[in-house]
């Protein structure tokens, strides 16, 4: 689960410029953790998100498409092996399942004390750090970090 702060983020306009850019960020950061589950499971897997404008979904494919070859500046995504796809999350349970998760998440961040009691049911389901079992910046990325955690104890990412 990836949470933007956008009001920070405008300190960091190579993540957040436009509507375009923090959405791309995003998916930067869900590549990053998906590739390290599928890592950690020696598996491979595909992304699958919500469909958008038919132009969205062009230039998002095109920027998925570049991620994955080139990689991210932290790892290489070589265990994602298709292109983005996108669909109506209409028709998949699978959109729909993640929609509760986000909207639970994002309902939690911001205070609703419902939404925390259902987050706190959740949270054991989301990843943790392979070492520390830590869930920030693993299977909760907040960004940018208001509080930055030391990078050496809680490293996800080896050079490649």
């Amino acid at each position: 689960m990836t949470l933007l702060d956008l009001e920070a983020g405008r300190e960091l306009p190579e993540f957040f410029a436009t509507p375009e850019d923090v959405y791309a960020t995003a998916l930067m950061f869900l590549a990053e953790r998906f590739h390290m589950l599928l890592d950690r499971e020696d598996d491979l897997g595909i992304i699958v998100v919500d469909s958008r404008f038919r132009d969205q979904d062009t230039r998002l494919r095109r920027f998925f498409a570049d991620l994955t070859e080139a990689g991210t500046p932290y790892v290489k995504l070589r265990r994602i092996v298709e292109g983005l796809f996108l669909g109506p999350s209409d028709h998949s349970i699978g959109l729909q399942c993640a929609d509760l998760i986000v909207s639970c998440t994002a309902s939690a961040e911001r205070g609703n004390g419902q939404a925390r009691g259902y987050l706190r049911t959740l949270l054991p389901r989301f990843a943790h750090h392979p070492a520390t079992g830590e869930l920030e910046g693993v299977g909760l990325k907040r960004f940018p970090e208001a509080v930055p955690r030391p990078r050496e104890a809680s490293r996800l990412f080896l050079p490649d």
